[in-house]
């Protein structure tokens, strides 16, 4: 078998005092850029660092994400994007006026090639990108423009979010993947438009009394897809479904692809009542789950 070496990536996650829970840095294979995690915790520590390049870094026009748990939707994280040129500045603005956030994650280049230009052009493509794939809860209110860049800018700036992107992914944050893998063309990346061309042969469906659900198995979990109908009791009891669904005629309507920990609990929560889906969950051909996997 040959492999496609050229798709392989080598992400570093480097501890700055030792401490798994503390500062972290990011690098990846032949790329220029650096990435930091660092806990709101440990801002003091971050700032007060006596490497060179860690201080010029903090001054270097910088992506950054703020992340905590979303108290509105219980299951999502809650997400603020931004960009600055100075980040240990708007850092200390936010540390005083908002309060959801536990994590700090930002992205410089180590050469100062990410400009202001790009920065802003990077913030409006992942705002677009969080808004449309709807797996956190968004604190950013004002939606930007893509600003003009060159072509040459253009390109240099969606290599640098495609590798963000395989690096938040890669540490657990897919805020900015669809929940349903598809194939985007590179050079469409910021053409925020989703294929519906499911693979057929890997839905899933369950259908009991007024409940017709399509659900499906990915990376995260496994996923009810939008335009299910689930029980009205189900709805009721669930507050997963709150403003994720429509109301045509008897019918109850998923808007959104949701995510469930398993195909149980998927089933569970549309039915409003115990039950084990790798028996209910069935595909095309009527073999359930727990068949398909003897």
């Amino acid at each position: 078998m040959t492999e496609n070496i050229t798709q392989q990536k080598t992400v570093k996650l480097f501890l700055l005092d030792g401490n798994p829970r503390g500062v972290k840095t990011i690098k990846m294979s032949n790329w220029n850029g650096r990435g930091y995690i660092v806990p709101r915790s440990e801002l003091n520590k971050l700032f007060q660092i006596g490497d060179t390049e860690i201080q010029s870094n903090l001054e270097s026009p910088c992506l950054y994400f703020l992340i905590g748990q979303s108290e509105e939707e219980f299951d999502k994280q809650k997400l603020y994007i931004g960009q600055t040129e100075n980040i240990k500045n708007r850092i200390i603005s936010h540390d005083k006026q908002k309060d959801f956030w536990n994590y700090l994650l930002f992205f410089v280049s180590t050469d100062r090639e990410l400009n202001i230009g790009h920065i802003r052009y990077l913030e409006t493509l992942c705002i677009d990108y969080a808004k449309q794939y709807k797996r956190c809860v968004l604190d950013n209110t004002q939606q930007g423009t893509l600003n003009s860049l060159s072509p040459e800018d253009r390109a240099f700036v969606m290599e640098f979010l495609l590798n963000i992107k395989t690096i938040l992914s890669s540490i657990g944050y897919r805020f900015l993947e669809p929940i349903v893998e598809v194939n985007e063309p590179q050079q469409d990346i910021d053409k925020l438009t989703i294929s519906d061309n499911i693979d057929e042969n890997a839905i899933f469906y369950l259908k009991k009394k007024n409940v017709n659900s399509k659900g499906m198995f990915i990376p995260d979990g496994f996923v009810v897809l939008s335009g299910s109908v689930i029980s009205k009791k189900g709805y009721e009891i669930n507050k997963i479904f709150m403003d994720k669904v429509n109301f045509i005629g008897d019918s109850i309507k998923t808007t959104e692809d949701i995510i469930f920990t398993s195909p149980s609990q998927a089933s569970t929560m549309i039915l409003g009542y115990p039950d084990n889906g790798r028996d209910s969950w069935k595909d095309k051909e009527d073999k359930s789950i727990k068949e398909k996997s003897m």
